[in-house]
């Protein structure tokens, strides 16, 4: 189940391109056929816009650890560059991230990655997670969806 997560957004778009393949040569239509290409053309363009593809920090446990010990704070989102709701929510929360950029620390853990998965239980994060710490390295916030609002009100907490 877990591979169908992480693999859902390659997954929905194979299966609806062989749908509309499949409908295409079984009503022997060229509209069809076009509208097949027109879809998996904008399901690859979408991908390769929304994906990260970043890479993952050397050893992500030390970069996290190291960033909560500075006086920023942190922001890790564990991701795929694969799944649907990831690349979604990667689209909702990249105004929030740019107009954040120099006073957080963003870091950013590939689910796919096989350090990964250590990361996420340390932090107790599932795929899709965002883990916010404050300036003192607390956790503040774990959540499914990042906000401008949210980045906010962790800049706006006194030091403890």
């Amino acid at each position: 189940m877990a591979a169908v997560r992480r693999y859902s957004y390659v997954l929905v778009s194979l299966v609806l391109v062989g749908a509309l393949v499949g409908y295409a040569i079984r009503a022997a239509n060229a509209t069809s056929g076009l509208l097949s290409l027109v879809v998996a053309a904008f399901l690859v363009i979408f991908w390769v816009v929304a994906r990260r593809h970043l890479p993952m920090p050397a050893n992500a446990e030390k970069r996290i650890r190291r960033a909560r010990q500075s006086t920023r704070p942190v922001m890790v989102h564990f991701y795929s560059d694969y799944n649907l709701g990831c690349l979604l929510k990667r689209v909702l929360a990249a105004g929030a991230e740019r107009g954040f950029r120099g006073r957080f620390d963003f870091i950013y853990i590939d689910m796919n990655h096989p350090e990964a998965a250590g990361v996420a239980r340390s932090l107790q994060a599932r795929l899709g997670d965002f883990v916010l710490f404050d300036a003192t390295g607390r956790e503040v916030a774990h959540s499914g969806l990042i906000s401008g609002q949210s980045l906010e009100r962790v800049l706006e907490q006194p030091a403890k």
